[in-house]
């Protein structure tokens, strides 16, 4: 698989997740580049994908995953290892906010974890809210 731009990454999350909404590539790039300077979120790249997470405190994370162009069991493999990750630094809960209802679809395959999806409706990127249980 070809190595994408950060560009190209976050171009193919937007086509794939946001279509219709009025963002375009260089105002979610700001928006990221917001959230890692001021918001305190971390970013770390595996693959064509990028992970943005924030401790949210008492064994809590946030995770983000932008996927570029990984097919969903290959996601499924990243995340799954992502999260035994977070589990052996301590971490007890992931919550994944997203906006794409069928992405509950692919987390529920994460393997393992006990899961919970709410809808939440607090914006754009967080309609849904699924916690993993990781510890």
């Amino acid at each position: 698989m070809k190595e994408m731009t950060i560009q190209e990454i976050l171009q193919a999350d937007l086509d794939k997740n946001y279509s219709g909404m009025k963002i375009d590539v260089n105002d979610y790039a700001e928006d990221l580049a917001n959230a890692l300077t001021n918001e305190g979120y971390q970013l770390f790249r595996n693959g064509n994908m990028l992970v943005v997470y924030k401790d949210l405190g008492e064994g809590s994370v946030e995770l983000h995953v932008i996927n570029g162009a990984h097919k969903v069991d290959d996601m499924i493999q990243r995340i799954f290892a992502i999260l035994i990750q977070l589990q052996m630094d301590g971490f007890k809960e992931a919550q994944i906010p997203y906006e794409n209802a069928s992405l509950e679809k692919i987390i529920k395959k994460i393997p393992v974890f006990p899961k919970s999806t709410t809808k939440v409706d607090e914006g754009p990127g967080r309609t849904y809210i699924t916690r993993v249980r990781i510890g």
